[in-house]
């Protein structure tokens, strides 16, 4: 019996330091990228999605108003998949168009073929990374465009 108790007291420490090192990881890959798009290749200076820079309104779970960048042209054919590293921003805007946090969506090569090889990534407006990884909840919602390469918005439609 203490030994069955020790095993499985085992088996639950190995989950539990599995999944810290993995939350732990995923984090390290979001401040990367948040640093790689504020910093060495600022998402401002990329491609805006949408003609009105003044943000387009926007519905559940964001803020009201949003603008979107894409830093890779988009694929050449309708609901085709995007090149792997392609990252796409979605500034995620107040009523009166402050910042209010950044959503990112980054194509990464092998790293979630059950949803496109997307990284998601959800930070504050300060870039504070709030949730990021396989994100259920944008993998949930993102999958009605599983036919797009998850992609909503326009960018992937041209």
């Amino acid at each position: 019996m203490k030994r069955l108790l020790l095993f499985f007291a085992l088996i639950l420490t190995g989950g539990v330091t599995a999944t810290l090192l993995f939350a732990a990881m995923t984090d390290s890959q979001a401040q990367k990228l948040w640093r790689q798009i504020t910093e060495e290749s600022p998402y401002s200076r990329w491609h805006h999605v949408d003609s009105e820079v003044s943000g387009q309104k926007s519905g559940a779970p964001y803020a009201p108003y949003y603008r979107i960048y894409a830093r890779e042209a988009p694929p050449k054919a309708k609901g085709a998949p995007a090149d792997y590293g392609t990252v796409l921003v979605r500034e995620n805007l107040s009523a009166d168009k402050r910042l209010q946090g950044v959503t990112v969506m980054y194509k990464i090569e092998n790293y979630n073929s059950d949803a496109g090889d997307w990284f998601w990534a959800k930070y504050t407006a300060d870039g504070q990374v709030e949730e990021a990884g396989k994100v259920r909840k944008c993998i949930g919602c993102h999958s009605f465009a599983a036919g797009n390469d998850y992609i909503f918005d326009r960018w992937a439609q041209r």
